[in-house]
């Protein structure tokens, strides 16, 4: 009976005292560390996850032809084309200036000409009214500042020449028309001296004094 009411004892070791069945400063066991730290360093997975699929990269079609890193030089082909296009632009643009040019002296000469017929035609037409005695109209061929005399204050020169058969000898140009050198038929010489008017557009000329050498 005494067994049964005392304590239940427990037996704790001494403080200080190493326990005889595990050996002191043992060592940890190398798996034990090394699970340790993978499972520190791994993220927590789970059984039932799938990996995700990596994402589709976009593709970009090839460029077209074989790429060079640097222009091809021009061949000689290339070369002799672009020397013939050269030569005939060239070409070309000179035609066309050397025709424009030409038309200019060509309207140039036309209008040249188209003034010394007036020139010449104005002086023969004055002569031939004089030869004729046409006073009036011989009269009207002078130009606006001679007209302003009346036609008697020019008649008693003008029968004096010997005008039957007058003719052109030569043209010289001035600034404002021509001097016409008229042969008489009694040999005498009449300058007259003409100028050219434009204000309406054509050509007229006026006989606007002259000079006997008798």
């Amino acid at each position: 009976m005494s067994d049964a009411s005392e304590p239940a004892r427990t037996e704790t070791a001494p403080t200080g005292v190493s326990d005889p069945e595990r050996p002191e400063n043992s060592a940890p066991e190398p798996g034990a560390a090394d699970s340790t730290e993978e499972a520190l360093a791994l993220p927590p997975t789970t059984a039932d996850r799938e990996p995700t699929a990596p994402s589709p990269v976009e593709e970009y079609p090839a460029p077209a032809g074989v790429p060079v890193p640097f222009a091809a030089p021009p061949s000689e082909r290339d070369r002799g084309r672009f020397a013939t296009k050269l030569v005939l632009g060239i070409l070309g643009g000179v035609g066309i200036a050397g025709a424009v040019i030409l038309a200019l002296v060509i309207s140039s000469v036309v209008f040249l000409n188209s003034v010394y017929d007036r020139l010449e035609d104005t002086a023969a037409s004055f002569m031939d009214d004089v030869a004729a005695q046409r006073w009036d109209q011989a009269h009207n061929r002078l130009c606006p500042s001679l007209r302003e005399d009346p036609v008697d204050s020019f008649v008693d020169e003008w029968e004096t020449w010997d005008a039957d058969g007058a003719e052109v000898v030569s043209l010289r140009e001035t600034a404002v028309g021509g001097e016409v050198l008229m042969e008489l038929d009694d040999g005498s010489n009449v300058v007259l001296d003409l100028h050219i008017d434009q204000s309406d557009g054509n050509i007229d000329a006026s006989v606007c004094g002259w000079e006997h050498d008798a």
